[in-house]
């Protein structure tokens, strides 16, 4: 149990609990140590450019998707599920967390709206 949850699903690197909340996996382990690691933040980048147009949505909106506790922040799981969800990649918990520190320009470990929008404005 946490607090009152129960954990749903199992989807590799994240957790899904019973109240929706998602949770990075303690337990997991890749299977091939280091692989993918290396992927270019600039690639996913790209990737969630691409999805804006293909979507016809705004960073705003880009922003709103993928913060799902609508805290004003993206935290490493809530990037993790959005990434899988928009443009299909499954990035493991070390590429989120290099994505995360190339964002995050105040350090708190967290993209908000302006880190996310400056980052994708340097893609185009």
């Amino acid at each position: 149990m946490l607090h009152g949850a129960t954990i749903e699903s199992i989807d590799a690197s994240i957790l899904t609990t019973s109240d929706g909340k998602s949770l990075v996996n303690p337990f997991y382990v890749s299977d091939m140590a280091g692989s993918g690691d290396d992927m270019r933040v600039d690639e996913i980048l790209k990737k969630l450019a691409s999805a804006l147009i293909e979507r016809q949505i705004s960073v705003a909106g880009l922003f709103s998707k993928l913060d799902t506790d609508d805290d004003g922040r993206i935290n490493g799981p809530e990037l993790h599920k959005g990434i899988k969800n928009l443009v299909g990649d499954f990035l493991s918990p070390g590429q989120i967390s290099k994505v995360i520190q190339s964002l995050d320009s105040n350090a708190d470990n967290r993209v908000d709206m302006y880190e996310l929008r400056v980052a994708l404005e340097r893609v185009k």
